[in-house]
C-alpha cells in the first residue's frame, strides 16, 4: 500500500519515558505533580480524533486519552480541582497543523473555570510537552489557546511528499532438506506467515534525522522546525526502539496513516546504526530514510 494522505502522515508514534514534575498553580490553590509517576511511559507520543473540531475558529484534532498530551490535561484538571473554593476546572489539549500541513503538529491546551499555571521543574521536562522554556505557562479560561513552541516527544512524521508503504509476507520459521541423490526432498514449516511493513521516505531533511542538524539555525529553518525543538527526529525513533519495555519487550510502535488510523509494528533491524538507514541525496541535507517494521 501508499500512504497519500501527506505531508501529515505517515506518523510513527511511540510511548516516550516522560520525567520531571510540574506544579500547576491557580488563585485558589498550588500543587505538584510527578510526571513519571502519573504518565512515565504509558502514553503515546500521539493520538488523535478522526473527525476535527473548531476552537476558536480552527479546526484541530482532540487529543485523545491515550497520548501523553491528554494525559497532562486531565492530570492538571484533577489537581487544579482540588484547590478549596475552585470554580470546576476543565483542560482539553488538542493537536493543531495551523500553521500548514508541511509544518510540525504543534499541541495547543484551552481551559475553563479559572486560570491555571504549569511550570516545569526544567528545561528538560518542558521539552517533552512541547516548551521550550519552565513556564509559568497560563491555560486561560477564557478558551484562548496555550500552544506549545514545538513538537512533543514522542512521534516521527517526516513531512514527505512521496513515500513508500509495502507489505511483504515472510516466513523465517521453514526449512528444507534434499538427500544426496536428489530423488526426495522435505520440508518443514512451523509458526504462521508474518509480513514485513517496508517504508521509504526519498527526501527527509537532515533536521528531521538527527538531534544536532535539528539546533541548527540553518538546517531546521529548511524542514520548518524551530532550534528549540530536540523532538520528532529519526534519532529518537531509533532510541526509543533500543530501550526494551516490561524488562525485555520489544517496544511497540504505531504507524498512523491517517487521523486515528493506525497499526502496531515492531522495529526489529537497523537498530544498531541510523547512518546505514540513511542514504544521502543531496549535499548530505536530505535523506532517504528506510525503515522495515515487523507488522501485525
Amino acid at each position: 500500500m501508499t500512504t497519500t494522505n501527506r505531508p501529515k502522515f505517515p506518523r510513527i508514534a511511540w510511548r516516550p519515558v516522560i520525567t520531571g514534575s510540574v506544579d500547576v498553580t491557580s488563585s485558589y490553590g498550588s500543587g505538584t505533580l510527578d510526571l513519571s509517576a502519573d504518565i512515565g511511559a504509558d502514553y503515546w507520543g500521539f493520538a488523535d480524533s478522526m473527525i476535527p473540531t473548531t476552537i476558536n475558529g480552527e479546526p484541530v484534532y482532540v487529543a485523545l486519552s491515550t497520548s501523553t498530551q491528554a494525559r497532562l490535561a486531565a492530570i492538571v484538571t484533577a489537581e487544579a480541582n482540588t484547590f478549596a473554593g475552585s470554580p470546576t476546572v476543565g483542560i482539553a489539549a488538542v493537536y493543531s497543523w495551523a500553521a500548514g500541513d508541511t509544518y510540525p503538529v504543534t499541541t495547543k491546551y484551552s481551559g475553563s473555570g479559572t486560570d491555571v499555571d504549569i511550570e516545569f521543574d526544567s528545561v528538560g521536562t518542558a521539552q517533552q510537552f512541547g516548551f521550550n522554556a519552565v513556564g509559568p505557562h497560563t491555560i486561560a479560561s477564557s478558551g484562548a489557546f496555550l500552544a506549545a513552541d514545538h513538537q512533543d516527544a514522542g512521534s516521527w512524521a517526516p513531512r514527505p511528499r512521496a513515500n513508500r508503504d509495502e507489505q511483504w509476507t515472510v516466513n523465517p520459521n521453514t526449512a528444507v532438506a534434499e538427500n544426496l541423490d536428489g530423488s526426495a526432498r522435505k520440508m518443514w514449516t512451523w509458526g504462521t506467515n508474518l509480513y514485513n511493513r517496508s517504508m521509504s521516505f526519498p527526501a527527509v531533511y537532515v533536521a528531521d534525522v538527527r538531534v544536532d542538524a535539528a539546533a541548527n539555525a540553518s538546517q531546521a529553518a529548511a524542514a520548518l522546525r524551530v532550534t528549540g525543538d530536540p523532538n520528532g527526529t529519526l534519532e529518537g525513533l531509533l532510541e526509543r526502539a533500543r530501550l526494551p519495555e516490561s524488562d525485555d519487550d520489544v517496544p511497540t510502535f504505531r504507524v498512523y496513516t491517517d487521523h486515528n488510523v493506525y497499526e502496531s509494528a515492531y522495529l526489529l533491524t537497523g537498530l544498531d546504526d541510523l547512518q546505514a538507514i540513511c542514504e544521502n541525496r543531496s549535499a548530505r541535507r536530505i535523506w532517504r530514510v528506510n525503515l522495515t517494521f515487523r507488522a501485525g
